[in-house]
């Protein structure tokens, strides 16, 4: 089975990266357990606003097999 990879890096070193079953559960968990202003999902990117008025964060997807 597949599993979709969420990467977001940054410059001070608290890199995330999450595994989820598909699109919707990605946005749900992102959304549930992290305060960030915006979420926009896109087909292999991951918009992230942190907070209003501040630059927007860009994390990559990807599909991997699960083994």
């Amino acid at each position: 089975m597949n599993k979709l990879l969420f990467t977001l890096k940054n410059n001070w070193g608290s890199d995330i990266a999450l595994i989820a079953n598909n699109h919707k559960d990605l946005e749900d968990y992102l959304k549930e357990n992290y305060d960030w202003y915006k979420v926009e999902i896109k087909e292999d990117s991951v918009i992230i606003k942190t907070r209003e008025g501040y630059e927007s964060e860009f994390a990559n997807l990807e599909w991997i097999k699960h083994i």
